[in-house]
């Protein structure tokens, strides 16, 4: 994320590979500095009128988790997208937690 852009270094079956950064997910994520969970975005007030949900993809599950460099700087975030509403598990929250943990070690590595 920049100031104007986000890109998708990663995707599996999102066929965007970036976006503004007004109409990103993520940004809130790292404006809060927290995982950011949204089960409907089509109903979400914060969303319901992004064009990621009015237009395609149709972005109607959300779930990101900051990944942090080693200064405490927030980098972005891993991130699930789907097109259909769902709830994040408890068990799938540890998962994506661990998963931008592990891309934390990485920059520590380098």
């Amino acid at each position: 994320i920049d100031r104007d852009r986000q890109w998708f270094k990663s995707c599996y079956g999102l066929k965007i590979k970036e976006t503004d950064r007004s109409d990103s997910f993520c940004t809130i994520a790292v404006d809060l500095s927290e995982p950011l969970i949204v089960p409907d975005a089509s109903l979400d007030p914060r969303f319901k009128e992004n064009k990621l949900v009015k237009n395609d993809p149709y972005i109607r599950f959300y779930a990101g988790h900051p990944v942090r460099l080693p200064d405490g700087e927030i980098a972005g975030t891993i991130c699930i997208i789907d097109t259909e509403p769902r709830v994040l598990t408890r068990d799938d929250f540890l998962l994506l937690k661990d998963l931008a943990e592990i891309v934390e070690d990485e920059f520590r590595i380098i």
